[in-house]
């Protein structure tokens, strides 16, 4: 097998990886400034806390999250090229299979009425290439995803959440059995958020832990 394709796929790949670190380096940290700073309308609601958090902890999250990014897609590309050196491997074997091309001319009336055994050969072969590159590149997509989660729990980010939960707030929330936690009842406090650039904000909460201070059995009094 030509290691030629194999070598221009790597090429491109190690193209791409450079391309990707420095638009995650340079170019996405100055479009996260654009729209901290409000000059990004269509990042509004992605940034919808830009009121309250500091840029440099945005940036601090994006930076956290770019080797994490960087490895999945490096497993990604390694799959791929794998299942691409197996599939053209496949093909290959199957390609060698088929008889020899005979010398042009009008075919026997016997052969024209029944299929050659070569012929229903190389057919089976072609699909059994076939079958075996649908099988890798589902394989390949499946250990993908499994590397991507095998990194994030490796990395500690977005761990899923214990049950029952465990607030880290415990001066705000309390634990609620029928969905987990809720607001500590009928209070009002403030809280200082977020913790680099704190602010002093409110919070007020019904008897049923919501964040309101109407009850759920009362009428509302804003006009309809």
């Amino acid at each position: 097998m030509s290691l030629r394709p194999i070598l221009r796929w790597c090429g491109a790949g190690v193209l791409l990886l450079l391309g990707w670190l420095a638009a995650a380096r340079m170019l996405v940290p100055w479009l996260i400034g654009l729209a901290h700073g409000g000059r990004l309308p269509m990042a509004d609601r992605i940034l919808s806390g830009r009121g309250s958090i500091s840029l440099d902890s945005y940036l601090a999250d994006w930076h956290a999250l770019v080797p994490m990014i960087t490895f999945a897609l490096l497993t990604v590309g390694l799959l791929l090229l794998a299942t691409y050196a197996l599939i053209r491997a496949v093909r290959k074997r199957a390609t060698a299979d088929e008889p020899p091309a005979t010398a042009a001319g009008p075919p026997p009336p016997a052969a024209a009425l029944r299929t050659p055994p070569e012929s229903e050969l190389v057919a089976s072969g072609r699909m059994a290439s076939r079958r075996a590159g649908v099988i890798l590149a589902l394989a390949s997509s499946l250990l993908a995803l499994g590397a991507a989660e095998a990194a994030l729990r490796a990395a500690n980010m977005y761990p899923p959440p214990p049950y029952p939960p465990i607030t880290k707030r415990p001066d705000l929330y309390q634990a609620y059995e029928p969905y987990g936690y809720r607001l500590r009842p009928a209070r009002s406090t403030t809280y200082e958020y977020p913790p680099d650039n704190p602010r002093t904000l409110s919070i007020v909460s019904n008897r049923d832990g919501f964040r309101e201070s109407r009850e759920l059995g009362e009428e509302d009094p804003r006009l309809r």
